[in-house]
Parts: C-alpha cells; structure tokens; sequence
C-alpha cells in the first residue's frame, strides 16, 4: 500500500487540489497498488477557503473504497471550532484565532455552505491513526505515555516534544503537524509536515516551502510533495 500525509492546510483549497493531483501522478506510476492518505488536520481558519476545504476532505473519507483509503484526523481548529458553535452557536464570534475565524465564517458564506452539516463530521474526527510502526497524529506524541494515556491536549496541542530525537513507545514512528517549520523536518523517528504556507500567503512571514504531502516508504525513505511559493 502507498502511504501519504498532508499537513496542516488551513483553508487553502486550491493549494490541497494541487496536492491530490501530485498524489494521484504518483500513484499512477504503481497503477492497482492500493493508497492511503491521511489528512493530519487543521482545515480550517487563516485562509480563504475553509468551507470549501472541508467539504471536500469530508467527501473524500466518505468516498473511500478498497482502491484508496481517505482518513482525516482532528486538529486543534477544527477541535475548537466544535467548541465554539457548540456553546455559543452557529452565529457567533468563536475564539478569534483559533476555531470559527472570521474568514471561517466568510468561506461558508461565500460558499453558500451551512457550516452545521458539517459539524457531526468535525466532531467524529479521530485524533490519531495507526497503521503498523507510523502514528499519524495533529501535533504529535509524549513519547513517556503510551496512546492509550494520551488526553486530547497532547494530541492536539503539544509542542513540547517537537526537536524529541528519542524513541517512542511501542517503538512507533510519527507523523504529525501544527508547528510550522520553514521545510520538513525530520528525526530518528517523527517528522513534521507542516510548512506554514498559509503564513507566507496571507500573513507575509518567512514560510516559502509551500503546502506539503509526503509519501512514506519507510523510517528514513519519504517522497515530498510540494508547490513552492518562490
């Protein structure tokens, strides 16, 4: 099976076409090998075309067959974007930065989407996924807890292990966004794909590596995807 990841996209429709379409090259050059990809969260806020964005990775994982495999897990937008529709309503502001921005609300006005068909999906969202010695995870793992000791907050908030060179438990390997890094960065056993496009394209701040998808072979074998902003 062909394993992929696409880090954080943040609103960025056009860009994530562009991904899927360098996916799907790739995959033609294995034609009837099987794929999966995991989308490693963060759909959501900052950039123009969260609504957009959204549906479209909801109808991909609904889509999935035995041909290609489609998983998108929880980032912390999309964790408190829930939260804040939930407990103040569709209406309201949310929490500024963070979950239900203003250009959040904009796209699904622009879209014409209502964002409440959407919100059983941005909820359900797994907060990790497996698949054999490779965690895919929204912003990565304590390598002193096992999965199962894991709460929300370290799946989807924590930094604090980000430059870990260490080993994990069960001798895993993660893959994980949410910090923005000028390009992939990669360790003994974790590797960060979150290149901070939409910082560079909207917020004018130093990230030009552009949206990145990684193809992973193995611990130390990746193929990167990318559409570079310079």
């Amino acid at each position: 099976m062909r394993l992929y990841a696409i880090g954080d996209i943040h609103g960025q429709y056009a860009e994530l076409r562009e991904l899927l379409a360098m996916i799907d090259a790739d995959r033609g050059l294995s034609p009837g090998e099987p794929a999966k990809i995991v989308f490693l969260g963060d759909y959501v806020d900052r950039g123009p075309d969260s609504a957009r964005v959204v549906a479209h990775v909801k109808d991909l994982v609904e889509d999935s067959d035995s041909r290609i495999r489609h998983v998108a897990l929880k980032g912390n937008h999309e964790d408190m974007l829930v939260m804040s529709v939930t407990m103040q309503g569709a209406g309201a502001a949310g929490f500024g930065f963070f979950g239900f921005d203003h250009l959040t609300r904009l796209s699904y006005k622009a879209a014409g989407m209502d964002l409440a068909e959407h919100l059983p999906f941005l909820e359900a969202l797994p907060l990790y996924h497996r698949h054999g010695e490779f965690v895919f995870v929204h912003a990565g793992l304590n390598p002193d807890k096992a999965l199962s000791e894991h709460t929300p907050e370290d799946f989807l908030w924590n930094r604090d292990f980000n430059a870990y060179g260490g080993a994990y438990r069960d001798n895993v390997f993660v893959i994980h966004g949410h910090t923005p890094v000028q390009r992939p960065e990669l360790s003994a056993n974790q590797l960060n794909i979150d290149t901070g496009s939409v910082f560079f394209r909207y917020y004018s701040r130093s990230y030009d590596y552009g949206l990145t998808a990684v193809r992973i072979d193995d611990r130390d074998q990746f193929k990167f995807f990318h559409k570079p902003l310079r």
